[in-house]
């Protein structure tokens, strides 16, 4: 059986369990990456070391080093791995079902609704509000179990006893539950569910939020990459146009994923789209090059199928591509290139959207022009690539004194 029938006959089997949906599409998700991998691998059966080489390499991740307890990441790409070897072998698969929600006490039921309601007013993506909601249901939950009912009931100490069931959470992860609930619970402060002030006895873990240095490849590199695509195929053709999209134009993976036939206006040179991230509209010039890449794809590469989608897999059944089936284009003609892939640089498409940034940093263009290129609704958001801005920083660097004795080093202490 080989990897690509393997993947099938376990999703089918997942489906004749009625399993959720939602957990069916998660492991698709994560195989479709896997199935990517082992076509840049030459790989056409699995194995389970296989799987975890895979992790390893796309996510960074040991799960041979990782002792208990695994993040839910960490556990998910254990499961997604473990349950194609299981089922190969022939014995029962661990695939895990998601535990119904369970009722919450009607004195909490309707604050959360209330404060859901109120939160979905800041313009957030789905995912941030099922996040609160998780959240919040996860804190009501556990005031269930120690039988207060009331939310005039809670104490100082049982914010820290729930602040303390996260101790095993990364820092962001437990500095966002705690700063969610203590939104909540001001909010129901301010419209007077409670009479107590909660919000200020809520635990504040020490968290310092810090991103990385982001991910650059040169304009001769990247020209490099572009180079090496065979777009005499019709894959190549289509990676070509992925590539461009994103090295000349920043967009993410998932807004090219989900470009169609409508969002190019070849009248006015434009590409018009809905951002995945926040939502917001952007409009992009359809540069020349670009332009001629994807038509040299449509008319000569993309298979003829009835899809408003532009790029699609090129394997039956001819879907749409995905956001995370973008990643692994970039780590194959980064290799085909001959480039090292020098840790912490990444190898994913996102890198080439920091590259233009740098780039554009570089020829002293204004931080509120990268925005507008990058779709960044901040300015705050696009400064972040002030790091990778050598040449600006320089210009910042202080004068050190010349220092003659030890006396001089005493007083500057």
């Amino acid at each position: 059986m080989t990897l690509f029938e393997l993947t099938d006959a376990v999703e089918e089997y997942m489906k004749s369990k009625k399993y959720a949906v939602s957990t069916i599409l998660t492991f698709r998700h994560t195989w479709n990456q896997l199935e990517l991998f082992a076509k840049i691998e030459n790989i056409t059966t699995y194995t389970f070391e296989f799987g975890l080489r895979f992790v390893k390499e796309r996510y960074g991740i040991d799960l041979i080093e990782i002792n208990p307890p695994f993040t839910q990441r960490q556990l998910h790409l254990y499961r997604t791995m473990r349950c194609l070897d299981e089922f190969q072998r022939g014995v029962p698969i661990t695939v895990y079902k998601k535990a119904p929600k369970q009722p919450l006490p009607e004195s909490y039921r309707e604050l959360i609704e209330k404060y859901l309601i109120h939160y979905s007013k800041r313009n957030l993506a789905n995912r941030s509000l099922n996040m609160a909601d998780y959240t919040l249901r996860k804190f009501a939950e556990f005031l269930n179990e120690k039988r207060i009912q009331n939310i005039n009931d809670i104490t100082a100490t049982n914010l820290c006893d729930f602040a303390e069931t996260l101790k095993d959470y990364v820092a962001s992860t437990r500095n966002s539950w705690l700063s969610r609930i203590k939104d909540f619970l001001k909010f129901a402060y301010e419209e007077k569910y409670t009479d107590k002030k909660l919000f200020t006895f809520m635990p504040k873990p020490r968290y310092t939020p810090s991103s990385p240095l982001p991910s650059v490849y040169s304009r001769g590199e990247i020209e490099l990459i572009l180079n090496a695509v065979d777009t005499a195929n019709p894959i190549g053709k289509r990676d070509y146009a992925i590539l461009k999209l994103a090295a000349n134009l920043g967009m993410r993976s998932g807004d090219i994923a989900n470009l169609k036939y409508e969002n190019l206006d070849w009248n006015k040179n434009e590409i018009n789209f809905i951002q995945q991230k926040g939502g917001y509209p952007n409009t992009l010039p359809l540069l020349n090059d670009i332009g001629e890449s994807i038509i040299d794809y449509l008319k000569n590469g993309r298979p003829q199928i009835d899809s408003s989608y532009i790029f699609l897999r090129h394997t039956a059944p001819y879907t749409p591509l995905t956001a995370a089936a973008l990643h692994p284009i970039m780590t194959k003609y980064r290799r085909l290139a001959n480039l090292p892939a020098e840790p912490p640089r990444k190898n994913g498409l996102h890198a080439l959207r920091y590259s233009l940034a740098s780039s554009l940093l570089a020829d002293a263009t204004p931080l509120p022009v990268i925005s507008e290129v990058l779709g960044h609704q901040k300015t705050e958001t696009t400064a972040i690539y002030t790091k990778i801005d050598i040449t600006s920083l320089r210009k910042c660097a202080l004068e050190v004194p010349l220092l003659t004795n030890w006396e001089d080093i005493d007083d500057n202490l």
